[in-house]
């Protein structure tokens, strides 16, 4: 990877301390003037690179015959420092809003891990942004959604989305939605294929919890299904793999429920409905970790067949990764 010399940076730099460490007007004078339409240069250009020290060891100071460090192309994997403990962190899409979330640590948040933007929700989310124009007029539900980063871009595309959590971590991810609404909403105006912006509902989904699937899918028709990270804790891993089953079930419980089956009169839209079901996605962001993890997908695997999305459909950055989306496709029709 090419790296570009710092030395332009130095003049900037010591017009900087120039400007903050003394009160004389010429100073104020020479930053406003000379400085400051450089410095907003450089803080866009730095929208796509990161400044990185080459040598760690050797002190930084204006009396270097060569600054320490360099600019580099932006990455999101910063080997310079951990991003999930920053407080605040903004996802660049192509073509797209900058999304800015806020993190939290454990013992601040107190929801635990779901405070944080993990990797697979990074995955996850270039993919979402990059079918979301098969997106509009769809019903999204994610499950754990956290910060809820992986579903907005089926916002900006027209779809409803469900952001599902337990209910003592969706206070944190109405939070972090609601930030991105205004630019969402901006950017779905404007874009040809939106045009609007879709809906964001808020509903608590505990895995294993009957009742509150029966909520959600008595109210909503969920076309589409995503999770990210959300295989990690084996205590979690049978509740989860029967909301799965649910999920992938044909027909769909909601339309049981609201007495939309057989005994219509109506068997073609009936049909229509039952293939409908079929289309359902569901889409798992995931990280291996442990051998245990299997004991999830082999349950899985009882009512699912488990496909990869092809890893050349995923960001750049994890192609040659172990992060994977996994897509599941019922067994059969009940």
């Amino acid at each position: 990877m090419s790296v570009l010399p710092f030395s332009t940076f130095r003049f900037l730099f010591f017009i900087l301390l120039l400007h903050t460490r003394t009160h004389h007007a010429f100073s104020s004078l020479c930053f406003c003037a000379y400085t400051r339409p450089l410095l907003h240069y450089f803080a866009a250009s730095l929208l796509h690179f990161t400044i990185v020290q080459v040598s760690p060891f050797r002190p930084l100071t204006l009396s270097s015959p060569v600054f320490d460090m360099a600019l580099v192309p932006w990455k999101y994997q910063n080997a310079y420092c951990d991003i999930t403990k920053l407080p605040q962190r903004d996802f660049y899409l192509d073509g797209g809003p900058v999304l800015t979330l806020v993190q939290k640590s454990v013992e601040e948040s107190g929801i635990g891990t779901a405070a944080r933007v993990w990797d697979c929700a990074f995955v996850l989310l270039h993919y979402i942004w990059q079918v979301r124009s098969t997106l509009k007029g769809k019903t999204l539900l994610e499950l754990g959604s956290g910060t809820g980063l992986a579903a907005l871009p089926a916002l900006a595309a027209g779809a409803t989305v469900i952001f599902s959590d337990l209910p003592h971590a969706l206070d944190f991810t109405r939070e972090n939605v609601e930030r991105n609404l205004p630019k969402l909403r901006q950017w779905a105006e404007e874009d040809p294929a939106s045009r609007s912006l879709g809906e964001a509902v808020f509903l608590p989904l505990t895995w294993g919890s009957d009742s509150d699937l029966d909520a959600i899918l008595g109210k909503y028709e969920v076309d589409i299904v995503i999770g990210a990270d959300v295989v990690f804790w084996p205590d979690t891993f049978k509740p989860l793999s029967s909301t799965l089953r649910r999920l992938c079930s044909l027909p769909s419980p909601s339309v049981e429920s609201r007495g939309e089956g057989g005994g219509s009169g109506s068997g073609e839209k009936d049909d229509d409905k039952k293939e409908a079901r079929k289309s359902r996605d569901v889409l798992i962001a995931y990280r291996p970790r442990l051998p245990r993890e299997g004991v999830f997908w082999r349950r899985v695997e009882a009512f699912a067949t488990v496909m990869q999305v092809d890893k050349s459909e995923l960001h750049s950055e994890f192609r040659d990764g172990e992060i994977e989306v996994r897509r599941l496709v019922p067994l059969a029709v009940e």
